[in-house]
């Protein structure tokens, strides 16, 4: 049983890994249409994965030893939402680039990690 939940959760940071890498591929192309009030449709497919990543780093913290700042992760969704509200799609293509960008890259190198056993 246990084995299964360990490959359960090797798995899902392996989709995690992909996804994320997907992201960051995107995400300066996405921060520079925003800057234009463009590609807004994509900040809730953007969201919504980030919800979902947030949600395995949870759930994989025994593995990945991730401690997540509860206090920090709702500043920054608190932000995003001031920005959409007050149409600031500057400041939410900022908080992508300067806030999820960064995360994303230090949650990617955890998971590769502890993808190839190197922890």
């Amino acid at each position: 049983m246990a084995d299964e939940i360990l490959k359960g959760k090797m798995e899902m940071l392996g989709e995690a890994l992909e996804y994320m890498d997907r992201v960051l591929s995107q995400v300066d192309g996405v921060c520079e249409s925003l800057r234009k009030k463009e590609g807004i449709n994509l900040i809730a497919q953007i969201s919504e994965g980030f919800t979902a990543i947030l949600q395995i780093v949870e759930y994989t913290q025994d593995i990945t030893e991730i401690k997540v700042d509860s206090g920090n992760i709702k500043e920054f969704v608190s932000e995003v939402v001031d920005g959409m509200e007050n149409s600031d799609f500057n400041l939410v293509a900022d908080i992508m680039e300067y806030e999820l960008k960064p995360l994303y890259e230090e949650w990617g190198e955890v998971f590769y990690k502890v993808l190839n056993n190197d922890c």
